[in-house]
């Protein structure tokens, strides 16, 4: 969610910068952000016309949308794969550890 949050703001940022007079909520509300955010379903462009997606509504943002959540995706996916070889790594340690023990005593 934090990154969608980003992206909607610097977005308004943007179209500020190049003189629109535009709201947050023109662009999109928190509420879609969130659904969005939860959404396991958006996975390409015309995802967004499901009838229960809440959506932005300038198809351009959509684009951009999906961009960011792939990356956050990638993301995601990555800091998951660390967290397991780390987990991997910690049991790995215990159980050289406890062979060392059991060496030490026989």
């Amino acid at each position: 969610m934090e990154g969608l949050e980003r992206w909607h703001s610097q977005t308004l940022d943007q179209l500020l910068d190049d003189g629109y007079d535009i709201s947050l909520n023109s662009i999109t509300t928190e509420k879609a952000l969130e659904h969005i955010s939860k959404s396991k379903r958006i996975h390409t462009l015309d995802d967004f016309d499901q009838p229960d997606i809440n959506r932005p509504g300038h198809h351009e943002w959509h684009a951009e949308i999906l961009e960011l959540l792939d990356r956050l995706q990638s993301v995601e996916d990555e800091l998951a794969e660390q967290e397991k070889q780390a987990k991997e790594l910690v049991q790995l340690e215990a159980t050289c550890k406890q062979q060392a023990e059991k060496e030490e005593l026989d």
